[in-house]
């Protein structure tokens, strides 16, 4: 097998429009994991929520959560790594995002806080499959937790998303890895993490060189991810800078654009 590890983002890579993962891409994985291939999803979603879509597609293994600042194992829970904000940070990257029209949700101890209910948590709540949890200040709560701070998200809109993504790395590009998931979104983690990052340390793990491992995506937050494997693709639907820098371009994610390359490059003789 010329690939032995396999590390895809999820929504709008492997998850179509639709919602609805094909039974084609679903034999393609799961063949692929018989024929002895190790397969990850890395994504922004939290632990709890991807979870859900691993055991749904009948993966065990490792999923990699919170943009790569949590790894864990799909059945046992088991943390592999952890890359936690500390509070202070945390408090002061919210503060800031207050200067702009934004919903701040924050992912503390694989749990999701907001300040207040609000039609856009809601609709992403019920998207995810994960609960709402009201914690009343955000940052009085954040200072006063001794739980593991994951991940700051900010909804924005479109119109908004790219300038105030500018304007966060400005300000705290050297403490925090800034990007965006959506169109609509800014997201942040602390700056020692990323999904390439946790993808390289997950491959060291299963002894997996890193030129045997492919790797998929669609949006700024998996330009690392791409760029970390031997083989970095982009889905058809992907914004045109991860386009630019991957290895391939595959179909959509609704025209199963990662079954298809999987068995497009992945049982090619090995190198």
């Amino acid at each position: 097998m010329k690939y032995q590890m396999i590390a895809t983002d999820f929504d709008d890579t492997l998850l179509p429009t639709s919602m609805v993962i094909s039974e084609y891409t679903k034999r393609v994985i799961s063949d692929y994991v018989a024929a002895g291939g190790v397969f990850t999803l890395c994504t922004g979603r939290m632990f709890l929520s991807i979870r859900q879509e691993a055991q749904r597609l009948g993966l065990h293994g490792d999923a990699i959560s919170y943009q790569g600042a949590l790894t864990r194992n799909v059945d046992s829970g088991e943390t592999l790594d952890l890359v936690d904000i500390s509070p202070d940070l945390a408090v002061e990257y919210v503060e800031f995002m207050q200067n702009f029209p934004s919903v701040a949700q924050v992912y503390v101890d694989d749990t999701m806080y907001v300040e207040k209910e609000n039609p856009y948590t809601a609709l992403y709540a019920k998207h995810c499959g994960i609960p709402v949890n009201v914690a009343c200040d955000l940052k009085s709560f954040l200072l006063n937790t001794d739980k593991p701070i994951h991940k700051v998200y900010c909804y924005v809109g479109k119109e908004l998303s790219a300038d105030v993504r500018k304007k966060a790395k400005a300000a705290f590009g050297d403490r925090l890895l800034i990007n965006s998931s959506k169109p609509y979104n800014v997201e942040a983690v602390d700056i020692r993490a990323s999904k390439g990052k946790a993808v390289a340390a997950l491959a060291k793990r299963y002894g997996i060189p890193l030129d045997r491992v492919m790797t998929f995506g669609d949006n700024l937050n998996d330009l690392d991810l791409i760029e970390r494997g031997g083989f970095g693709v982009a889905v058809g639907n992907a914004v045109t800078e991860l386009k630019s820098k991957a290895d391939f371009v595959a179909p959509s994610c609704d025209e199963d654009g990662v079954a298809k390359t999987i068995e497009r490059f992945c049982y090619e003789e090995d190198i």
